[in-house]
């Protein structure tokens, strides 16, 4: 069992990055984070200027991590064994939430990421 472990650890974390591309809920939190402007106008209301700053950058900052939080943890998993896939994952998420046309690259890398998932753990 033991020996096991890291393929199914690696296989599960691989799966519940790939299906959380196909999130709505990544997605909202992904709109969320790629306008920091119309977050903080819509929720700033003016009444205690430094908690409410405080409030607004912990729960942008709670949307943004929501968004990517799957990819991070698989740029850790992956950054240990190789660093240039770190980097290509991170390249891939900072392209997914700056560029305009980023959003074309959810779906893919979602496929890709169950595919690698049912790949590590095929015997």
């Amino acid at each position: 069992m033991a020996r096991g472990a890291p393929e199914l650890i690696l296989g599960a974390t691989l799966l519940g990055a790939g299906l959380w591309q196909f999130s709505p809920l990544r997605d909202r939190c992904l709109d969320a984070c790629r306008r920091p402007l119309g977050f903080v106008l819509n929720r700033w209301r003016g009444a205690s200027e430094r908690r409410e700053a405080l409030a607004l950058g912990v729960a942008h900052g709670a949307f943004c991590v929501g968004c990517c939080w799957s990819l991070m943890l698989v740029m850790f998993g992956v950054g240990l064994g190789s660093l240039s896939a770190m980097l290509v994952l991170g390249g891939l998420t900072a392209i997914e939430k700056n560029l305009p046309w980023g959003r074309r690259l959810t779906r893919p890398l979602g496929v890709v990421l169950v595919l690698a998932a049912v790949y590590s753990i095929a015997p």
